[in-house]
């Protein structure tokens, strides 16, 4: 549970920065302008946020059909104990 939470809040934290960094990059026109767009009433940075999101979710979804990044994150989830004993492909080996 606390490497869920953990990387959950990693992966907030990097998009916090990555889209203010953005916004940040369309304000002073180095990016295309529309990312320096701010929500009407919210006053956040939403096309950014917008790119990001959809970015983010793309390499996810790329990512799930790469087998050794699918075994990253299947492993990152799994318990160490479960994971040595069903990747163990001998059967001379007792847990």
């Amino acid at each position: 549970m606390a490497l869920l939470l953990s990387t959950i809040a990693t992966l907030e934290t990097t998009l916090i920065q990555v889209t203010r960094t953005l916004f940040t990059m369309g304000v002073t026109a180095r990016l295309p302008k529309v990312l320096g767009t701010t929500h009407p009433t919210r006053k956040t940075p939403f096309v950014a946020t917008m790119v990001v999101t959809v970015l983010s979710l793309g390499l996810f979804i790329a990512s799930q059909s790469i087998g050794s990044v699918g075994n990253i994150l299947t492993d990152g989830t799994t318990p160490s104990r479960f994971r040595s004993a069903s990747t163990t492909h001998s059967p001379d080996i007792r847990w």
